[in-house]
């Protein structure tokens, strides 16, 4: 098969690639993505590479099927949302996605274990730490409980955690606590 390549392309409306299977190689280096990039459900079976592009609105990658995907050097201004996708491999450090990406808590565990399987571990604690404060700035500290109103436990203990060690991955919490 033959690679599927958009180099250097200029989009300038709404791009839906949704449904598309790329089969092979699929390269959009250097692409210019001026509105939303649709790639919802798209299956990339082979590498994809998108190495410099440009996304001036969103990238949705939601429900997509990802084998490896190269995004070193591409710029987001817009957002980006992973929700529900399944990537073995995707290269893009975590400070170029970190506000940008769409909060979805599955996405943010599976881009923690990718950056492990990268071995870029303090990009993988850094997406970890986020996760966390996210969720946790998601809960409340008061519950219903009936016709009472109860304290949320696992806000408060989420509390604890980040303030002690900052949920395990930031060490220095510890000993600058003790």
């Amino acid at each position: 098969m033959a690679e599927t390549s958009f180099d250097s392309s200029r989009f300038c409306g709404i791009v839906s690639f949704s449904l598309s299977q790329f089969k092979a190689k699929t390269i959009f280096s250097s692409a210019h993505f001026l509105e939303d990039g649709l790639f919802l459900g798209t299956e990339f079976t082979d590498a994809s590479d998108f190495t410099g592009a440009t996304f001036q609105k969103d990238f949705l990658l939601d429900a997509a099927k990802i084998h490896s995907m190269l995004l070193s050097d591409a710029t987001f201004i817009g957002q980006i949302s992973l929700h529900n996708a399944d990537f073995m491999r995707l290269e893009v450090r975590w400070l170029r996605l970190c506000d940008h990406l769409a909060y979805d808590g599955a996405a943010y565990l599976s881009l923690a274990k990718n950056f492990r399987n990268l071995e870029w571990f303090e990009d993988a604690d850094d997406c970890y730490y986020d996760y966390r404060r996210l969720s946790q700035s998601n809960k409340s500290l008061f519950v219903p409980a009936g016709s009472e109103t109860k304290i949320n436990w696992s806000k408060l203990l989420d509390n604890l955690a980040w303030i002690s060690c900052g949920y395990g991955v930031r060490p220095r919490y510890t000993v600058f606590l003790s």
